[in-house]
């Protein structure tokens, strides 16, 4: 892909979550990336996530070191870091009714569904690996000064296949559309050149499942990505930080600061 080219990390960056989160928000951004406000609290969500995360490196990490994978190290890791996570402030803001033990309950059976429908790959690469890419402008061939930056769950071989794996946690499964376009999986795509890219969705549904969905791009999807991140870094540099209403605002953490 030569739109993106590896390259070791520079100051100026900006990573595939931060492209993502100026997608959804430009406001949201702006506080967060630009301002560095103060967070009123943390989602659940995000705390759930980053604790699962956190068990299924110790899983592919162990595989990765030439160890069977074993339950109890995965819960281990999980409950560890879910300690972790809901201790650290600002405060959680958790669903009204809802308890911190009882999100902890959540991502327990989020594990035990893993660790009931995964697949162990043929072997592991990588796992949450860093990349720095430098980016350049399809339309134009222009370097840009911000170097495009992120983190692979996962590199593994598969079947023969280079696979990246990306964990994610989620309410249910995903639409084809969702899949057929979501930013991360294209640009991921670019950026390593691996056969494809396997998403792993944990379910929170009422019996909690991995659904998993081997996805392919085109040329075509890669470029129009790259593109993309091109626009959003524009977008930043002019300070276009607009507000976006929606679904998103009920965990914002700059809700309260924004309607005001």
């Amino acid at each position: 892909m030569e739109f993106l080219r590896s390259a070791p990390r520079t100051d100026l960056h900006c990573s595939v979550s931060q492209v993502r989160s100026m997608q959804s928000c430009g406001k949201r951004f702006e506080y967060r990336y630009i301002l560095g406000a103060e967070a009123e609290h943390r989602s659940p969500n995000l705390v759930l996530g980053s604790a699962v995360h956190e068990a299924l490196a110790s899983y592919y990490g162990s595989i990765r070191n030439g160890r069977v994978p074993v339950a109890e190290g995965v819960m281990a890791a999980f409950s560890d870091a879910f300690d972790e996570e809901i201790a650290k402030e600002p405060a959680v803001l958790l669903e009204e009714g809802q308890t911190a033990g009882e999100l902890k309950d959540e991502g327990v059976r989020l594990v035990e569904a893993f660790l009931r429908d995964v697949k162990p790959p043929d072997r592991v690469f990588s796992v949450e690996s860093a990349f720095a890419c430098d980016v350049v402008t399809p339309e134009t061939g222009e370097v840009l000064e911000e170097q495009l930056v992120g983190y692979l769950d996962a590199v593994v071989e598969d079947a023969g296949r280079l696979v990246v794996l990306e964990h994610k946690t989620a309410a249910r499964a995903w639409s084809a559309d969702q899949l057929e376009h979501d930013l991360q999986v294209s640009l991921y795509a670019a950026v390593t050149g691996a056969d494809l890219v396997r998403l792993q969705v944990a379910t929170k549904t009422k019996v909690p499942k991995l659904l998993t969905y081997d996805l392919t791009r085109t040329e075509k999807a890669q470029v129009e990505a790259v593109s993309v991140v091109c626009q959003v870094l524009k977008a930043i540099r002019a300070g276009a930080f607009w507000h976006s209403r929606g679904w998103q605002c009920k965990d914002c953490e700059f809700r309260a600061r924004c309607a005001a």
